[in-house]
């Protein structure tokens, strides 16, 4: 029997005020993670290395100095799951590869820290992508997560921070940490009907993990609602998240880019989520920002170059055939790219950034759908060909806000309307936001409710988990 979830009911947050109040312990919660983790890890594939050992006495440690009168933060005693770009000190770490990358491993970063200051109890590592550089969520090399929404087939997670989002989506933890360079946070939690936090380049110190992409990489988190990454915000910063009341809420909605060829089923749901706003008091206001379509020659001359660079080109040519195919022929690319194309990039990235600002001018928070589309079956990954045009379609909306230097989230909308697949709602707001951002999302979520918990995870045993 499969425990139950032990943050199922009211998140981070209400176990948050049970553990001050004392009526329930780190270790409790603890052991009920790990115990979920062994009955449906098998068959999701979110960790790749899991330390009960060193959890459980984390945990102990928080009850016993909390038993002293020692009280960290409201993070305290929470057990988590860490992205496997990250170092955490004494837990391997792969980035997600089999490539010979021991000499980037380091030490743990400013991220980490922060975690285990705020007393957070660290599970083990999740499956990503490789190098992180995908957004489909498919490993070949190291093993691809399975989206816990669907039973009956095998769906994809999104990426990369794939086991990140399959361990939040199943009750594995109690929060999960991602990375987004492009939208490897927004991505899965669309897709894993969760939340998904990608901070403001620069608000976390991104030592200690591996560099995609210098000049985009963020860390973040994915969690069971906004309520939780507020409070994840808040204890990791100092900053309090502001109460935004619904009758002030204020949104832009593209009428150019984001919202051509949606799916059906993404349709829906956004625009029902936007109906429901605005009989709470919200307002939206049409805008055209044309250089959105820029991103597409964008991303490519600085990302696979930045990578390119951190691996190198001797490791990349001795090592691209135990590679996944798909990782390798995007990261080729980054090979191709001259110096001059690469700073004219970097130079209109920034030309950019300043002219959107300038255009939206504080007057709302962007809302877009996520990802155009319901999470794909990995059958539909088969090839190199099919796994690029999914990958397009899947960052399409998610790396403008890389590119404008936007904090952003995606919210869970499938509970609206008729029980489905996720969709993500994404919002975004300028530079530095991420407080007022978050305070948003926060009454979004209030009107349109938490995700569904997936119906039906999955048995071991059960001859449906093989089948995609």
């Amino acid at each position: 029997m499969i425990p139950e979830d032990p943050f199922a009911d009211g998140g981070i947050i209400v176990f948050a005020e049970k553990f001050r109040r004392g009526q329930v312990t780190s270790v409790a919660v603890t052991k009920a993670c790990l115990a979920r983790i062994e009955a449906l890890n098998a068959s999701i594939g979110a960790f790749w290395h899991i330390d009960a050992e060193g959890a459980l006495a984390t945990a102990a440690a928080m009850d016993a100095a909390f038993s002293a009168g020692v009280y960290l933060s409201q993070l305290m005693g929470v057990p988590v799951a860490v992205k496997d770009l990250l170092v955490v000190d004494g837990m391997p770490v792969t980035f997600g590869s089999d490539l010979d990358l021991s000499e980037m491993i380091g030490f743990e970063g400013h991220y980490i820290k922060c975690l285990r200051n705020a007393g957070c109890v660290i599970l083990g590592k999740t499956a990503t992508v490789e190098l992180a550089f995908g957004t489909t969520g498919i490993n070949e090399t190291l093993g691809t997560p399975r989206n816990p929404h669907d039973p009956e087939v095998f769906r994809v997670c999104g990426g990369s921070s794939s086991g990140s989002g399959a361990a939040i989506a199943a009750g594995l933890a109690g929060f999960a940490v991602g990375t987004d360079t492009g939208g490897s946070v927004r991505i899965p939690a669309a897709l894993c009907g969760i939340f998904g936090h990608k901070t403001t380049k620069g608000l976390y110190d991104t030592n200690g993990v591996f560099p995609v992409s210098p000049t985009f990489d963020t860390i973040g988190p994915l969690t069971r609602s906004a309520a939780d990454a507020a409070l994840i915000f808040s204890a990791t910063t100092g900053t309090i998240v502001p109460e935004i009341a619904a009758p002030t809420l204020q949104f832009l909605k593209p009428s150019n880019y984001f919202f051509n060829d949606l799916a059906v089923e993404v349709s829906d749901a956004v625009f029902e989520s936007i109906e429901r706003l605005t009989t709470f008091g919200a307002s939206f206001v049409d805008v055209e920002i044309p250089e959105v379509s820029e991103r597409a020659a964008i991303y490519p001359e600085i990302v696979p170059s930045e990578l390119m660079s951190a691996i190198g080109a001797e490791r990349f040519a001795q090592g691209r055939a135990q590679m996944d195919s798909l990782t390798a022929s995007r990261a080729e690319y980054g090979l191709n790219v001259s110096a001059v194309s690469y700073i004219d990039a970097l130079k209109r990235m920034r030309e950019l950034t300043r002219i959107v600002a300038q255009r939206l001018d504080n007057q709302g928070t962007l809302i877009t759908p996520t990802v155009p589309i319901i999470a794909p079956k990995k059958s539909e990954l088969a090839d190199i060909e099919s796994g690029v045009s999914i990958h397009n379609q899947l960052v399409r909306n998610a790396q403008p806000a890389g590119i404008f230097n936007h904090c952003a989230v995606s919210l869970p909308v499938q509970k609206i309307g008729k029980p489905s697949l996720p969709v993500g709602l994404q919002l975004s707001r300028g530079e530095g936001e991420d407080a007022l951002l978050l305070g948003i999302a926060r009454t979004v979520e209030k009107i349109l409710g938490v995700g569904e918990r997936p119906q039906c995870l999955f048995d071991s045993s059960s001859d449906r988990v093989q089948g995609d």
